[in-house]
């Protein structure tokens, strides 16, 4: 942090506001490793930055898509597990601090879910990179309209959804036409596919029946 470095022991209380950086100037800082600004360490540095509109709390003059990202970064990690990890773990982990409250990279809508698994995705309104991805499709896709648009109803011309590493076990049937998804396009691909942080190797999307052979009754496609 080449400007302010903050450390989280414990969890931060948002309801608190106690960390308010609406107002802040801060010009021409530079950090040997990463922050050149700002950098924070805390287990639940999303909900931070989360917390109002476009990172207004933390961001101060920082303009989202203009200001160079690694103005601010941080880390989700306490800071017991944080003095720990090393080198190689803490810049694979931390993030640029938009990347929080953006919507996903390269408009890629992640999913995750392993049947019995413990790290499936979760449908929430802030889900889609490859690290918070969605638990279901149906979500995924809506979400890109609501994103786009406000609504879940909103036309979008291509919808991209993309497979998490772990994989992905459908385990009930959906419909995809373009009615139903408001798009003309619904691409499925690898997690990250054509950016540089693609994943090696093909992406796994297994379909389950649970021997139940009633599920795909009245189903089509």
């Amino acid at each position: 942090g080449g400007g302010i470095y903050i450390i989280g022991s414990q969890d931060y209380d948002v309801s608190t506001s106690g960390i308010d950086f609406r107002g802040l100037k801060i010009y021409k800082n530079t950090a040997d490793k990463a922050g050149q600004s700002i950098y924070i360490v805390m287990r639940n540095l999303a909900e931070l930055v989360r917390q109002g509109d476009d990172g207004e709390y933390i961001k101060g003059n920082y303009t989202t898509g203009i200001s160079d990202k690694t103005e601010l970064e941080g880390i989700p990690a306490n800071q017991s597990t944080y003095e720990t990890l090393p080198t190689s773990e803490i810049e694979e982990q931390q993030r640029d601090l938009e990347y929080f409250w953006s919507h996903p990279s390269h408009s890629i809508y992640h999913i995750k879910y392993r049947n019995g698994g413990q790290h499936n995705g979760e449908d929430q309104q802030w889900c889609g990179n490859w690290d918070e991805a969605c638990l279901t499709m149906q979500y995924a896709i809506d979400q890109i309209s609501i994103n786009k648009g406000g609504l879940a109803a909103t036309k979008v011309d291509e919808k991209d959804i993309g497979i998490s590493q772990i994989g992905y076990d459908l385990t009930n049937p959906i419909q995809l036409s373009k009615s139903g998804s408001h798009a003309d396009v619904i691409k499925i691909m690898k997690q990250m596919y054509d950016t540089p942080s693609e994943m090696t190797g093909n992406a796994e999307i297994k379909i389950l029946k649970n021997d139940d052979n009633t599920k795909e009754d009245g189903k089509q496609g």
